[in-house]
């Protein structure tokens, strides 16, 4: 088949890769590790191109996203067990080890993952994979005390082991910090005085009386006016209880990446006009956990789409068309209005 698709059979023909490739819907690796570097290097410009040179190969976009994931696991491994024997399979893995956060390649697993079970609701397969990298290209967690980077500036790289040691020196640091000194035996203990908490502190701020329920909660949620992950952070919490200022959530195992610190922090400080103080914010293991807003969010969604479709069949005319004329409805074809 290779060689009656190539024309490689006749006078001068060639069997070249690939030919084979787009006949098949395969896909080079190296293209995916061209993307990875467009993403690590912000260019969105590069990004479109290798996308559209992807598209010349008519590929399966679902195993592109697998190629993509697959890459990112290993990216993954090399930064936290460094001394592990990891493939490059046509990535440069180290080099991209080097150059992302190892939080950034949680984010895009996941991100990936998602893409996957999205595509086929997008309006075509390649629109949908296009969406999946500028959704990568735009969600980018910010670490405390950095500054923002312009398009087109060039991006300091610090190597995924080096930032994932400095997270966790700084976390302890924190700790420490939050860590009352023991009072000694000789010297009478000082005088308490109150202290405001800061932003981020581990120690627990004042007592709040806000009477917040799982029902206030994703009240709270919709409109504390979060963006990017932040906002998917508090989307995918669920409530657990709250009381003298500990806010207690919970996170599914696959959502335990949205859980890092400057993104608590910013969901912390948005929660304050509600609170009138930032809550001390604690994730743990439910074992019945509220409804989520994401949750709720899709509960929602596909109820109208529900409505959408029932309204759709039970209208005269299309009933009319089915049964006198045998026309057929083109599978999730039909969305509600308000989408």
């Amino acid at each position: 088949q290779a060689i009656a698709y190539t024309g490689s059979n006749s006078e001068g023909g060639r069997l070249e890769d690939a030919a084979v490739a787009t006949m098949l819907g395969t896909v080079d690796r190296s293209r995916v590790g061209a993307l990875l570097a467009a993403l690590g290097a912000g260019e969105g410009a590069a990004l479109l191109a290798e996308v559209a040179m992807l598209a010349e190969f008519s590929p399966d976009w679902n195993g592109v996203l697998d190629a993509l994931a697959d890459a990112l696991h290993r990216v993954q491994v090399k930064q936290l067990v460094p001394a592990a024997d990891v493939k490059a399979g046509g990535v440069d893995i180290d080099a991209l080890a080097a150059q992302l956060r190892p939080e950034l390649v949680q984010l895009w697993y996941q991100m990936a993952l998602n893409a996957r079970r999205d595509l086929s609701l997008a309006p075509s397969p390649r629109a949908g994979f296009e969406m999946a990298m500028l959704r990568m290209l735009a969600f980018r967690p910010a670490e405390a005390g950095t500054q923002t980077i312009a398009p087109g500036s060039t991006v300091p790289r610090v190597s995924g082991a080096t930032a994932a040691k400095a997270a966790l020196s700084g976390e302890v640091a924190q700790a420490r910090a939050a860590r009352p000194a023991a009072p000694s035996r000789s010297t009478p203990a000082p005088a308490p005085r109150i202290v405001e908490p800061a932003v981020g502190s581990l120690a627990a701020a004042a007592p709040i009386d806000a009477g917040i329920d799982a029902d206030r909660w994703l009240e709270l949620v919709a409109n504390c006016g979060l963006k990017g992950p932040a906002k998917e952070l508090a989307g995918h919490a669920g409530f657990v209880g709250f009381e003298r200022g500990v806010l207690r959530l919970s996170l599914t195992p696959g959502d335990e990446h949205l859980k890092a610190p400057s993104l608590v922090r910013m969901l912390g400080e948005a929660l304050v006009p509600a609170l009138g103080a930032v809550p001390q914010i604690r994730f743990e293991t439910a074992a019945t956990s509220a409804e989520t807003l994401h949750q709720r969010s899709a509960r929602e969604r596909d109820a109208r789409q529900v409505a959408a479709e029932n309204a759709f069949m039970d209208d005269p005319g299309v009933q009319r068309l089915i049964n006198q004329y045998g026309a057929t409805l083109v599978p999730d074809s039909i969305r509600p209005f308000d989408e």
